[in-house]
């Protein structure tokens, strides 16, 4: 097994630094005991714990800092190498590009390094397709919608009674019919994203794609004044991961996209219908009371609304409903129902959003 018996670092070597960039180089000689090739020599070398890579690979010039963007050996006689070390200025475009994030203080591990970001703002329209029912409805709607709610259980029941998780269901009005169209909100967002350089990525971050923030969140970042988000108006949409080297060293690149609604995400959709609920009452619109065969397994009992013509006709244009599947008064303020069509999670939780308070 080769080994390095001596090295020693010269005082020659290359410096360039200047107002914008900075790069240094090291020269050693080294001597191994046996007759190796060179790529044996960096092994070696870098396998030394007095060198500076890969331990160290971050060194500070001036007010910058440098990192290991190279080695390089060369025979000079017999068992006797030349190795170059070159440094180059971390925010430099090589070998990174200069939106990377880079250190903060002096500090030479990744898990401290500031994340970089960018905002934007874009106008969007959305459909209206499942979601969880939060409420607007009152009386047998609002009894009957209510059951797809998050329920927390009892853990302190004898037995435990364990929680139910919320089910989404079809967007309906209050007498449970589906609307003709797909509602549709016209949202003007703000897109931030962010980027971080990190020695691992969590799974409890990963799981928190698709999800709204539960409470309030305050970011701070360089170069921006303080900015909150109120509960239920930051969407994380996407993270993306990927392995990038960083002179000598894997990390992984986490990329995050959050989506800010200040309106919040939730659907405030005006509760209307061409017919009313009729769990008690008309349900085929020839008066009566509900018989077995007005009853059809799956589809919510209805009674067709008409005109006020001598000939009334089936109404072909929904009318507002007074959120109990019933016409709303002449006179009487429009009802709103609340649906909400994402999970929510605490954001002061994540690993790395917290890097953002």
């Amino acid at each position: 097994m080769p080994n390095i018996t001596k090295q020693c670092l010269l005082r020659t070597g290359d410096l360039d630094f200047t107002a914008t960039t900075a790069s240094d180089s090291d020269q050693y000689l080294v001597t191994v005991d046996e007759r190796v090739d060179k790529g044996t020599v960096a092994e070696l070398f870098v396998a030394v714990p007095s060198n500076p890579v890969p331990r160290g690979t971050i060194k500070q010039l001036g007010g910058g800092y440098l990192i290991c963007d190279s080695i390089r050996c060369s025979a000079r006689s017999g068992f006797i190498w030349h190795v170059e070390v070159t440094w180059k200025e971390i925010e430099s475009d090589e070998p990174q590009s200069r939106d990377f994030p880079t250190p903060k203080g002096n500090s030479t591990n990744p898990n401290d390094w500031s994340p970089s970001w960018i905002k934007r703002t874009q106008i969007v329209y959305e459909p209206a397709q499942q979601a969880y029912y939060k409420g607007g409805y009152s009386g047998g709607a609002h009894a009957k919608l209510d059951e797809h709610s998050y329920d927390p259980g009892d853990p302190d029941a004898d037995p435990p009674i364990p929680p139910t998780p919320a089910t989404k269901t079809a967007i309906v009005n209050s007498a449970f019919q589906p609307f003709a169209r797909t509602p549709e909100k016209r949202r003007l967002i703000e897109i931030w994203s962010f980027r971080w350089l990190r020695t691992i990525a969590p799974n409890t971050l990963l799981n928190a794609e698709n999800k709204l923030n539960s409470a309030a969140f305050t970011i701070t970042l360089p170069g921006l004044e303080a900015r909150t988000w109120d509960a239920e108006t930051a969407l994380i949409d996407t993270i993306d991961i990927s392995s990038r080297r960083w002179g000598l060293v894997s990390l992984v690149e986490i990329n995050a996209e959050i989506i800010v609604d200040p309106d919040g995400w939730r659907w405030a959709i005006l509760d209307s219908g061409t017919a009313a609920r009729a769990d008690a009452g008309d349900p085929d619109g020839e008066g009566g009371t509900i018989s077995p065969g007005d009853l059809v397994a799956g589809k919510p009992r209805l009674r067709q609304l008409v005109d006020g013509s001598a000939n009334p006709q089936p109404l072909q244009n929904p009318v507002p409903l007074d959120g109990n599947g019933q016409p709303l008064d002449p006179g009487d303020d429009p009802v709103f129902g609340q649906w909400l069509d994402l999970d929510t999670i605490d954001f002061a939780t994540l690993p790395y959003i917290e890097d953002l308070v």
